[in-house]
């Protein structure tokens, strides 16, 4: 199981506010460009990005430039594992799914990444991973039974600590309440299978408000879903 990288340098560590939450990218670089415009004109304390940037049909070189200019913190997804890997997922899952190579700045930066990271913010710990935890596998489905979640060792040992967890992996946007943390997954940028679509892309949270706004990010561009309230206890 993927382990957190304690070499690489933390967020930063003054309580923030504002955070924009990317979905799984999956090279989707032209969607990718549009919600870092739209994230910059929000004028956020902190980008981040729940990771699986290399498997899709768009250049994975170009995602991983424009989110290390961006300064989007982000961890690695199980995709980008398996690339490291040089595991050949395509037959194993995906048939004859296709990845472009990646250049060799993108590939040292994609190998740097984490599997999680820990940020304070004003509202407490928030997590970001990419399935749960360290475990890049450990998908979360909206519709999982409470009790289900709180028996994922996974949840068990790194979950239920924060105070919010980011997520990705399932490609689905969801946000739940589970005790006293609150799960929020922003969806996808892109899909790696016919049946796994992208959904939705982009939220962005104000922990001092509560509030989360929902972008959906297609080939059209990057259109307001909705406005909900942050299940915060």
């Amino acid at each position: 199981m993927p382990q957190e990288d304690t070499s690489r340098p933390a967020p930063p560590q003054a309580p923030l506010r504002r955070l924009a939450v990317i979905g799984d990218v999956h090279t989707q670089d032209q969607r990718l460009s549009r919600v870092l415009d739209l994230v910059e004109d929000q004028g956020v304390d902190l980008a981040l990005c729940v990771g699986d940037l290399v498997d899709g049909d768009g250049d994975a070189s170009a995602c991983c430039r424009m989110l290390m200019e961006a300064g989007v913190v982000t961890v690695r997804g199980n995709h980008d594992r398996w690339f490291l890997e040089d595991r050949d997922f395509r037959r194993e899952t995906f048939g004859d799914h296709r990845t472009r190579a990646l250049d060799a700045d993108a590939r040292t930066w994609l190998e740097a990444l984490p599997a999680l990271h820990r940020i304070d913010t004003v509202a407490g710990r928030v997590l970001l991973c990419h399935g749960l935890g360290s475990n890049d596998m450990c998908g979360v489905e909206p519709g999982m039974a409470r009790q289900q979640v709180e028996q994922l060792p996974d949840w068990q040992r790194e979950g239920s600590g924060a105070r919010v967890v980011l997520l990705g992996h399932t490609h689905r946007a969801m946000m739940r309440r589970i005790g006293g943390t609150v799960l929020l997954n922003p969806g996808a940028l892109g899909g790696h299978h016919p049946r796994i679509p992208a959904d939705r892309g982009l939220a962005i949270l104000d922990l001092g408000a509560g509030t989360r706004d929902v972008y959906d990010a297609s080939d059209a561009g990057v259109r307001h879903w909705c406005q909900d309230l942050l299940p915060l206890p």
